[in-house]
């Protein structure tokens, strides 16, 4: 579980159009930064970004992908929305076979040799957690 939340740990942000008198581009960011402190986390990032280096995605992400239903990306009512589909009785064609990438999938040995040219080698593994206030 998540620890509870820290205020000192956000920040606010700025739309670009909170920035008065600016022109697009040179020096925006900057003003509208200007005087908001910065979390405390930001203070050791690169340190925990090196202390990541090496690190195997897929023991934090995992090996599999989940399917991509295009019908819940892209419901009916998206297109009755958008005035497409006579009537609402619009229609999915069925997709052929450039919709099925079974056989596309990469090897195991290419999966390994690019975990090595990457050096994902070493497996996440969460940190320890702390003793609770009071406990020896």
């Amino acid at each position: 579980t998540l620890p509870p939340k820290r205020p000192e740990d956000n920040g606010t942000l700025s739309d670009d159009s909170d920035s008065v008198g600016s022109s697009p581009g040179r020096g925006r960011r900057s003003r509208s930064r200007k005087g908001k402190p910065a979390p405390r986390w930001c203070s050791s990032y690169l340190e925990d970004l090196e202390a990541q280096e090496g690190l195997d995605p897929d023991s934090v992400f995992g090996v599999g992908v989940p399917r991509c239903e295009l019908d819940d990306v892209f419901p009916q009512a998206l297109y009755r929305a958008a005035g497409l589909g006579a009537g609402g009785a619009w229609k999915r064609r069925r997709r052929g076979s450039s919709g099925n990438w079974r056989r596309d999938g990469l090897a195991r040995a290419e999966v390994q040799e690019y975990k090595r040219r990457c050096n994902h080698a070493r497996p996440w593994a969460p940190a320890p957690e702390a003793p609770a206030p009071g406990d020896p």
